[in-house]
């Protein structure tokens, strides 16, 4: 338990640097770049986000959570890896011209070949940071990507400010990726060779192939709006509607970075060691959720002040968008870990199934709801969130024996303290008026009082919660004695 610890440590303090810091760089780009700027290259990155799933073939993973490697199999890894990025970087490159057509956005041509770029580095990039994944060595992890992060802004803005609009964040990118290869080529595992293997293959590519759909359908269901209201909308409703949703999603990855990272590594070692993985998965949504949904709540409540103080006057037209895509997130935080769950305990083909559900779910709507514009689409995704959380509480019940009703049940805390947070906020709204107060002083306010009021929730309603924060503050004064 200490070696999880100590990396739930060392990975949340990556996460939330790597999120603190990419949202003061989104705040910068939201300052310099149009909506529509930015919501063309939304549309852009989305489509290779999406086809970037397929790149690692789901090797990582695979490694990730096998019993026993040798070098042959981390070598085997990335000869699977490349014959997947490579042709799809060139596939990138010989479809730009298409995508660009059907849009009817030409830039997005270039856009697309320069995004591919990276896709040639990928494998190594992959496979290094898979092994220190396995061995838990995220204090190495945390260097190489903070370091790259920073790269990766610094030259992006230095091209925006020399006029280069959106092409400035694909090429930060590429340059963040040059110097991301550098540091793991000086830091990765011992394990690790970048010479390719292409034998043993085939035990890599079955995992592998419903690893990918899972990842791909997953990520899909997050970019789909800015890929369909750009093509039935207009690229200023994709933007909008992306920054409006990313607020939340921001505010949502968080609270919940530091867990992604660790969740597969560790339900895997409670595998190993014969624990329950199910029970486990309980605790930690019952405690995850006592720490977004309140969170989530309050954001939404406090959208217009948070946007306006952030990104100004110009997105005000995302607020609408944010109070109702809540929704939406709360819902898919719900069972946020049933992934790896699935994963470790070895479902992932009816994973791949629930995912095959939600992804036509979230396409037939959103197709349907893009005309009427992001508003719209908007509700449509509370929509799939819905769909999504019966589908999974159904599929976790019928696979794992986690019944639906105790499992709902065991969360009525999490519900109960977010009503709670949300009323103290409307509270705050009708003493200091949102609408028309400073921004920054609504803020202030909410974040001088909020916390509070969440600490009395969690030991009113006897959460788990208030067992970690008693440890936690037990460690502190333990320390402070000591010295």
């Amino acid at each position: 338990m200490s070696t999880i610890r100590r990396s739930f440590f060392f990975s949340s303090v990556t996460q939330y640097l790597n999120k603190l810091i990419s949202f003061a760089f989104v705040v910068i780009t939201a300052r310099m770049l149009t909506p529509e700027e930015l919501g063309l290259y939304a549309i852009a990155s989305g489509v290779v986000i999406v086809a970037s799933e397929f790149r690692l073939m789901g090797a990582t993973n695979y490694l990730v959570r096998s019993e026993k490697i040798d070098k042959s199999m981390v070598c085997s890894g990335l000869g699977l890896t490349i014959c997947i990025c490579w042709p799809l970087a060139l596939l990138i490159v010989f479809a730009s011209d298409h995508v660009a057509n059907f849009y009817d956005l030409a830039p997005l041509a270039l856009l697309f070949k320069i995004l591919a770029i990276p896709f040639l580095v990928a494998p190594f990039i992959s496979i290094s940071a898979c092994m220190l994944t396995r061995e838990m060595a995220f204090h190495k992890i945390m260097i190489i990507r903070l370091t790259s992060l920073i790269v990766k802004i610094v030259s992006s803005v230095y091209m925006m400010w020399l006029g280069y609009s959106y092409y400035a964040l694909a090429w930060g990118l590429v340059i963040a990726t040059a110097f991301e290869i550098v540091l793991y080529f000086f830091m990765r595992s011992d394990i690790v060779s970048w010479k390719p293997s292409f034998k043993g293959l085939r035990p890599i590519f079955h995992f592998g192939i419903y690893n990918t759909l899972i990842n791909a359908l997953h990520r899909f269901e997050s970019v789909a709006p800015d890929i369909i209201l750009g093509k039935f909308a207009n690229v200023r409703d994709v933007a909008l509607f992306s920054r409006g949703a990313g607020f939340l999603t921001f505010v949502n990855e968080m609270v919940t970075a530091g867990v992604w990272q660790v969740a597969l590594p560790a339900m895997s070692k409670v595998k190993r060691e014969g624990g329950d993985v199910s029970e486990g998965y309980i605790k930690a949504s019952l405690m995850l959720g006592g720490l977004v949904l309140p969170v989530l709540g309050v954001a939404a409540y406090a959208a217009e002040p948070v946007i306006l103080m952030i990104f100004g006057e110009q997105w005000e037209e995302s607020v609408p968008v944010a109070q109702v895509i809540v929704g939406w997130v709360m819902f898919k935080s719900i069972h946020t870990l049933s992934t790896p769950l699935m994963i470790t305990t070895a479902n992932e083909k009816p994973l791949l199934v629930k995912q095959v559900c939600v992804f036509a779910i979230c396409l037939g709507l959103g197709i349907l709801a893009a005309p009427s514009g992001m508003m719209m689409m908007a509700w449509a995704m509370v929509c799939v969130g819905i769909a999504d959380y019966i589908i999974t509480s159904l599929f976790l019940w019928r696979y794992l024996q986690i019944s639906i009703f105790s499992f709902a049940l065991r969360l009525l805390s999490n519900l109960l303290i977010s009503l709670c947070c949300v009323a103290a906020t409307a509270l705050i709204d009708n003493a200091v008026d949102f609408s028309s107060a400073e921004p920054l002083f609504s803020v202030f306010v909410i974040a001088l009082i909020l916390p509070f009021v969440w600490l009395a929730c969690i030991y009113l309603f006897k959460h788990p919660l208030r067992n970690e924060i008693s440890l936690v503050a037990r460690q502190i004064r333990t320390r402070f004695a000591a010295t």
